[in-house]
Order: structure tokens, then sequence, then C-alpha cells
């Protein structure tokens, strides 16, 4: 038949002696249906038999199972509850009832529990409601937990056990904890803990600890928590309590984790595991290994985290436990969906989705949910997405996770940013930071502010931007937490990028990759490195910006980062496209194209098509560039990218524009125009208006082109972007010259003079200067013309631009000479005389 019961069950006869029964008896026993059920119990305990190698764990449970429940129908309760404390051939002997909970079947607990209730007094009574509450919590039905272990107080307070108190109280503190209410959580352990000072029980005093670290660890006091922990630890030491030392360790591990501390994290997981090795408990092992996956993963050590959680999932499967096989596809599927294998990520998410039904585990099921979602979200199927999130969100409320509740809030949020949808994604993103500052959960408050620092920079609200990203900053290192702590300071070196303040933005991506470093994590390297090449590349610092994108793309290269190796070798592309190295940028757009398809990342597909658009419209292949921009917004329309569409019509008017279509570069900007004010986004209207502006102009029609560029001047000012305002002040200032309005256009190129001196920027400066001299020209006053004259030259002379100096000189020579300032001019000739000679033959040759 297969391996006999004896291999984990005690020989039958041995069960029946425990329990009294004498089979030959059996057939006394009066009445019939009587008898019936105590032959039952008899049969399934003695001849039972299970393949060992062929059946899940709660078929070798299911002889003692029978017998119970045909115990039960005798209605002889006592020796139904005696028939529970019977042992196992385990190593740890656990009576059969705590390894249904060991085994993670929680079901069958709650169906032998509850045939108890109310049959043998009210000491068994609170010994079946704990039994009750743990299993609901841990199904989730966390309102039903918390009925079991009030029933269970109840009866323990009635007749003043002190233990059995502490017990419910724990238990309750542990439900508070997981719906978020960290303050009645704390209320529960802080009484259990008194209780265990109070009888003298350093185990128990030592678990109290350790359960009121929990709370505080997920309210993100990690310091205090950590505290809890090691007195716990401490305790299970001195009384060398192994396990109570191994759930101590990893209780810190999780803490230090959180802090981003990832080198003591996984210190702390590595001792734990070997004492799960040292005891054998094979499943608190596998516990430990998906522990130290989680801190591989976290530190972009992608291979690393996969050997861990495989190891965690085989030694799951082999001893049948469904919860940790379901925790370990979790980490799986989050490692490969890091590394950008979005496939192999879904094929796990699902096995885990699976399992967490099968078991009946609500937050299991929520937490796999949203991890597909997150994948259908990164490949552009937002309705899919959506529909996974909202499902996530429901079993949250459903259960009363108000932490969960407030993360599902933030994803939903995040699915409607991506498709440029951006006052709901802030209305999400607002109720999950209200949750977050409802139930003190620090940092899911710095998670929501981050989200709302993202949003406000995409609307172009850098302002509002940088105040959520500061908030969200405070908290983090408040609690410490070192790798949310870089993600932060890096997003604000972003709005520093698009505010002009480069060398505030270049402290902040140095702060972010100084971070990283120390925790050891090379995906947030990577990522600093590719915002400093963005901030070189900016800065005209191309040497430097491929040094930047060479390390991102090393790194990203290293730990399997699909999608950090795409982005480093796009930007690369446009370094080499700004250094006029075509060839090798068109090559780096397609290698980003092809790996951007490999792995499914739609949008980034797009963003690849759209940057050799761009290539080709660089190259003045016009007809190539509309081809690669035509599809990146086809592609951009199909997944729902409205900001995506947005960009690339206005960069499809540039290309009709350049073509001298104006009609249909009006077209396109007018529809750039339109999402930008559906999506709600100044700054993207501000390029739009800007474009329209330049458009209007070339159409001969000045007086719309100043209405576009003082809408566009409106929201620049409004958003502080002064390096775009100054253009537009410029351009304001041309199109006054065109109308003859000399006087008001040289108070334009004032503004965007004080402006462009202000920011240091320099081209802008020498361009407001050359414009502001003609402008007086026209107005006759010469001598104010000479000063700009002379400014720009110094200017030119200090950039170095040798080339433009002889446009000024000869400039400044005629406007000398009509001034009579006979000497001077005479002076400025011979200088543009001298320019000619050293400087300006080389230059007309070459051209």
């Amino acid at each position: 038949m297969g391996e006999p019961m004896s291999a984990i069950l005690l020989p039958g006869q041995s069960v029946l002696e425990e329990l009294e029964i004498e089979p030959s008896r059996v057939r006394q026993i009066k009445p019939p249906w009587k008898r019936s059920h105590y032959q039952s119990a008899v049969n399934w305990i003695t001849k039972y038999e299970f393949d060992a190698k062929g059946t899940d764990n709660l078929n070798k449970l299911r002889g003692y199972l029978e017998a119970f429940f045909a115990l039960c129908a005798t209605e002889d309760w006592e020796k139904a509850a005696k028939f529970l404390t019977i042992r196992l051939n385990t190593p740890n002997h656990e009576e059969w009832h705590n390894q249904l909970e060991i085994w993670n079947y929680y079901s069958e607990q709650i169906e032998v529990y509850s045939k108890l209730v109310s049959k043998l007094g009210d000491d068994f009574d609170a010994f079946c409601f704990h039994g009750l509450g743990y299993a609901h919590f841990a199904l989730g039905n966390y309102h039903q937990a918390i009925e079991y272990y009030q029933q269970e107080l109840a009866i323990a307070q009635a007749g003043n056990d002190r233990k059995t108190t502490g017990k419910a109280l724990s238990g309750l503190g542990s439900v508070y904890q997981r719906l978020g209410d960290y303050a009645k959580a704390i209320d529960f352990h802080e009484q259990h803990l008194k209780i265990t000072r109070e009888l003298g029980d350093r185990p128990d005093e030592a678990t109290a600890l350790g359960n009121l670290g929990l709370p505080y660890r997920s309210q993100g006091n990690y310091r205090q928590a950590i505290q809890y922990f090691e007195q716990a630890l401490a305790l299970m030491q001195a009384a060398d309590n192994w396990r109570g030392k191994e759930v101590a360790l990893n209780n810190l591990g999780g803490a230090y984790f959180f802090l981003g501390d990832y080198p003591k994290a996984a210190e702390y997981f590595e001792q734990a595991l070997a004492i799960t090795q040292t005891t054998g408990n094979r499943e608190r092992q596998g516990r430990s290994l998906g522990n130290l996956g989680s801190i591989y993963r976290a530190q972009g050590d992608y291979q690393q985290a996969l050997d861990y959680h495989q190891q965690h999932l085989v030694l799951a499967q082999e001893i049948g436990d469904l919860a940790g096989e379901s925790d370990a596809l979790s980490g799986l599927g989050n490692t490969c969906y890091a590394q950008g294998n979005f496939s192999q990520a879904m094929h796990y998410h699902q096995q885990d989705l699976r399992i967490a039904q099968t078991i009946g585990d609500r937050p299991g099921i929520a937490s796999a949910l949203g991890n597909l979602a997150n994948i259908y979200q990164v490949q552009n199927d937002y309705d899919q997405a959506i529909e996974y999130y909202q499902q996530q969100l429901a079993i949250e409320q459903a259960i009363g996770n108000r932490q969960g509740e407030s993360a599902a809030l933030g994803n939903v949020g995040t699915v409607y940013q991506s498709r440029g949808h951006y006052p709901q994604a802030l209305a999400y993103f607002e109720q999950s930071l209200a949750i977050g500052s409802q139930i003190e959960h620090r940092e899911g408050q710095a998670k929501a502010l981050g989200n709302l620092g993202i949003i406000h920079y995409l609307l172009g609200n850098f302002e509002q931007s940088a105040a959520h990203f500061n908030q969200g900053l405070s908290i983090v290192r408040d609690i410490g937490d070192r790798a949310e702590q870089g993600r932060l300071v890096g997003n604000l070196g972003n709005v520093y990028m698009a505010l002009g303040n480069y060398s505030e933005a270049m402290n902040y991506f140095e702060q972010a990759l100084s971070i990283a470093e120390s925790i050891g994590n090379r995906l947030g390297q990577g990522k600093a490195f590719g915002n400093l090449g963005t901030a070189y590349l900016t800065l005209g610092n191309y040497s430097r910006a491929v040094h930047s994108f060479q390390q991102q793309l090393d790194l990203a290269t290293a730990i399997s980062d699909r999608e950090g190796e795409a982005s480093a070798i796009g930007n690369l592309g446009i370094v080499f496209q700004s250094l006029g190295e075509f060839t090798k940028a068109i090559d780096c757009h397609h290698a980003n194209l092809q790996i951007a398809q490999t792995i499914g990342d739609r949008a980034s597909e797009a963003h690849a098509l759209g940057n050799l658009g761009n290539m080709y419209q660089s190259l003045g292949d016009l007809t190539k560039a509309h081809e690669y921009l035509e599809q990146a917004l086809s592609l951009s329309r199909e997944i729902g990218d409205k900001k995506g569409e947005a960009a690339l019509l206005g960069n499809l008017g540039i290309v009709h524009r350049v073509r001298k279509d104006y009609a249909k570069a009006k077209d396109y900007f007018a529809q750039h125009l339109a999402i930008a004010q559906d999506l709600g986004s100044p700054h993207s209207q501000a390029i739009a208006l800007y474009n329209l502006g330049l458009t209007f102009r070339h159409l001969g029609d000045f007086q719309s082109a100043i209405e576009c560029y003082q809408q566009s001047q409106k929201h620049y000012e409004d958003l502080g972007i002064q390096q775009e305002w100054v253009n537009v002040l410029n351009n304001l200032g041309v199109m006054h010259s065109l109308l003859k309005q000399h006087n008001q256009a040289a108070e334009y190129y004032k503004q965007c003079l004080d402006l462009a001196r202000s920011t240091n920027n320099h081209d802008a400066e020498n361009l407001a200067l050359g414009n502001l001299a003609g402008a007086y020209l026209q107005l006759g006053q010469n001598h104010h013309a000479v000063e700009c004259y002379e400014q720009q030259l110094t200017l030119l002379r200090t950039m170095e631009r040798s080339v433009e100096q002889g446009k000024v000189l000869l400039a400044l020579a005629n406007t000398q000479f009509r001034l009579k300032n006979l000497r001077q001019a005479i002076e400025s000739y011979c200088q543009f005389l001298v320019w000619i000679i050293l400087v300006g033959f080389g230059f007309l040759r070459r051209s």
C-alpha cells in the first residue's frame, strides 16, 4: 500500500492505549450508532496508510482527523479532547493539531476546535478559543480572530488565570498590529509583558518583548523595535532557547533590513539560518533563506537572491510547507521582476496566487494580486493592472488591514500616474497618505509623500514636489531608512535639475550615490550614476556624462538589471548624438529598443523609438524621423501613455516645422497642448505654447505668437523654470522687434538678461546682450548699444568663443563710428582685422 503510518504517526496500538480504547470491547458498546463511530475511529487509527512520497501533508494526518471526528460523533468529548494531545514522530514531536498549524491547514484547525467548544468547561473553551483566534488570524479573518481572543480573555480573567490572560492579550496585540492599529497593539503587548514579569515567566517575557517590537517596526520606529528585539534575544540566550533566539534574530534582521542596513540585516539572518540548520527546523530554515534572498534582491544582487529563494522553494516543497512555498514563489517573482524578466515573474506570482487561494490566505492573495498588477503595469496593460490592484484593495478593506489598504491605494495611483491621469493619481496618493498618517505608519507616510512628490514633479509643480520629497525625507531620516532616503534624495536632485539649479541637483545625486554605496545597494548606485550622467549631459560635459552612463551600464549588466541596461544604453545614445557621433548613437538607440521589446516594456519601447526619431531629425533625415516618431506615437496611444503621447506630438510638430509645413506643425502642437491641459500639466502646456509661438512666428502671425509666448512665460514663471523662461522672454523681444515695437522689445531683452545673469546662463546672456544692443540701435540709443556690445565681447572672451567675437567686434566698431568715437572705432576695427587674420580665415575656409 505504501509507507505505513508509523513513519510520522505513532503505532495505532499505542494511541488506543493512551486513549484507553480496547478494540475487543468496542463490539459491546451500545447503542449501535455509537459502536459504529467507535469502530470507525479504531479503524482510522490502526489501519490508515499513505504513500509519504505521493501525498500532501494533509493526507498524512487524514487518519487522525477522521478518527477525531468519529470520536466527536460518539459524544465522548473527553476522549476526543485527549486525542488532541497525541504527539507525532516529527523532530519537535508536535501534538498533531499543532502540526496542522505548522503545515498551514488552518481551516481544518478551525473545524477541530469548533467541535469541542462548550463541551468540556470554561478552561478547555479558552484553549479552543485561542486556537480558533490564531487560525482565523492566519487566514486574514481578523475581526473573527478578535472575537475569539476576547472570549478567551473573558474566561481567563473571570478565572483569574494570569498566564492564559497573557496569551489572549498577546493574540489581540498581534491582530491589531496586522490591522494597523498600532496603539492598541502596543497596549495589549505591554499588558502581556507586565503579566509575564509579575509571574516571573522569562520565556513568555521574551516572547512579549519580541511581539512588542513588531508594531514599533511597522510604525517605522525601528530603533525602538530593535531595543525590544535585543532584550528578547538576551533573555532567549540566557535561557538557551534556540527557537526563541532564532525568532529574535530574524526580527532584528527585519528591522535592519527596513533601515536599509543590509550588511547588518544579513548578519542577523545568517545567524538565524545557522540555528535552524542546527535544530533541524526546516520550515524556519526556509524562512531564513527567504529573508536572505530579500536582502540580496534589495542590494541588486539578483543571482544570489534567486539562489536563496530557490533553496527556500525546494525546502518548502519537500516538507509540504504551503505558506513557505507561497513566500518563496513571491520572492522569486519579485526578483525576476526587478531583473526585467517579466514573463518568469508572472509565472511565479500566478503559482503564488494559486497556493494562497488553496490555503485561504487572504493577505497572501492580496499580496500576489498586487505583484501581478505590478507586472501588468510595467508591461503597460493598465486596465488589467487596475483590475488586480482593485481586487487587492477590496481584500485589504474587507479584512480591515489599514496598512495594506494604504499601500493598495498607492498602487492604484501609480497606474493612473503611468497613464498620465495625474488628477486621479493625486487623489489616490492623498488617500494613501491620509491612512498612513491616521495609523501612524511612518514608512507608509514617507512612501505616499514620495508618490505625491513624483506627481507634482510630472505636473511641473516643482516647489510642491520638493516640499513633499523633503517631508518624506524628514521621516525616513528620523526612522533611519537609508534605502528610502537615497531614493528621495535622488528625486530632489531631479527637481533641482528641472529648475535649472544644476549644482544643487549634482549635490543631491552625489548624496544618493554615497548612500547607495554605503548600504551596498547596487541598483541604487546605478540609478544615481544615471542621474549624474543626465546632469553632465545637460551641462555639456559629455566626457563625464559618458563615464557616468557607462558605470550605470556596467552595474546594470553585473546584476542583470535589464531595465537599467536599456536606460543606460539609451542615455549613451543621446550623448553620442550630442557629440555628433551619429552612428554610435543609432546603435545605442537600436540596442535600447531591442531590450525593451525583449522584456516587454512597451513604454520604454516607445521611448526608444522616439529617440531614434529625434536622432534622424538631427541628421536631417526627416522622412525617417517622421516614421519612427509615428511608430512611437502609435504605441503610446495603444498603451494609454498620455504624457508620452503629448511629447511625441510635440516632436512631430517640430519635424513638420523644420519641413516648413507650418500648418501641420501647428496642428500637432495644438494636439500636444490639448492633452497637456487635460493632464493638468502646466510644464507640458508651457512647452506646447512655446512651440506654437515659434510656429505662428513662421506663419507671420506675430500677435498670436506673442499671445502663446506670454501664456508660456506665465507657466514657466509660476513653475520657476528659469532656463526655459529666459528663452520665452528672448522670443517675446524678437516678436516686438519684428513689429517695430522696439521699446517693448528692449524691456523683454532686459528681463531676459537679468534672468540669464541670475541663473549663470552665459548662452542666454550672450544672446540677450546682442539682441538688446540691436534694440538700442533701432531706438537711436547708440551709447547703450556700445555698452551691450562691450559686455558681450567680454563675456565671449570669458567663454572662449572666439568665432563669435568677430561679428560683435565689427558691430561695436560700426556703432562707435556712428557716435564719432573715432579712436575707439579704429581700435575695434583693428581688433576685427586681427580676428580675421587669426580666426576668421580658418572659419571661412571651414565654412
